[in-house]
C-alpha cells in the first residue's frame, strides 16, 4: 500500500516536471 501510494507521489512529480 505504501509503496503504491510513494510510486504515485513520485509518478505526479515526474508528471508536473514533463508538463512544464
Amino acid at each position: 500500500t505504501l509503496g503504491t501510494l510513494g510510486g504515485a507521489a513520485v509518478g505526479g512529480v515526474i508528471g508536473h516536471q514533463v508538463g512544464k
